[in-house]
């Protein structure tokens, strides 16, 4: 059956509630490059720590652009979270991303496939139920010195404070990824550490035998 005409498929019927025609065209002005080409086998996701890993297995992909991932808080509202380029393989193939810094709670994902002439398909939607601990900092100790180690964020604040509440140090703002104290600066105790990312502020316990 090929294209630049129109094709009837008709079936009759004995009884008046059974369906009884129905149609199929194939028209000279179908552009087949709008099928997207690709078997999609499965889409998930898998969660590691801080990091939530997204995975999906194809087939037979064929003028196809790009994958575009969107997560999304609530499954109706999605944004952009990644664009990944399609290698335009008949064979099977594995893809990953890792989302760094997922929602705390649901995340919808969505795996979105577009064409070479950017027509998109909305595939598959996976929700993901993602719980963590917010942990801006990490901190290492020897006996001469105490190492704070942050990732760089020109709007956080952090305070250390001893446990009668007085300030033994702050940075404001953090502008490098490591800072450190000798043992005289922060001797062995108890201490409640304060950061402050901008938008909300947390609190810890940093322990020094």
């Amino acid at each position: 059956m090929s294209s630049g005409g129109t094709y009837t498929l008709a079936m009759s019927a004995n009884r008046s509630d059974e369906i009884v025609t129905f149609t199929l065209q194939i028209q000279s002005g179908c552009n087949c490059s709008d099928v997207l080409p690709v078997d999609i086998y499965s889409f998930w996701a898998e969660t590691d720590k801080n990091l939530v890993y997204l995975k999906w297995l194809v087939k037979n992909e064929k003028n196809l652009s790009h994958y575009r991932i969107e997560k999304s808080k609530d499954g109706i509202h999605f944004n952009l979270l990644a664009k990944v380029p399609s290698e335009n393989s008949l064979y099977e193939k594995l893809y990953v991303l890792t989302d760094d810094n997922p929602y705390e709670g649901i995340s919808y994902y969505r795996l979105v496939v577009v064409n070479n002439e950017q027509t998109d398909e909305k595939f598959i939607i996976r929700d993901v139920l993602f719980q963590y601990e917010y942990i801006p900092f990490r901190y290492e100790f020897d006996n001469n010195e105490v190492f704070f180690y942050f990732v760089e964020n020109p709007y956080s604040i952090f305070e250390l404070l001893d446990l009668s509440g007085k300030k033994i140090f702050e940075i404001n703002p953090i502008k490098k990824d490591e800072y450190r104290f000798s043992r005289e600066q922060i001797p062995s105790g108890y201490y409640i550490a304060i950061y402050f990312n901008g938008k909300k502020y947390y609190q810890y316990k940093v322990i020094l035998p």
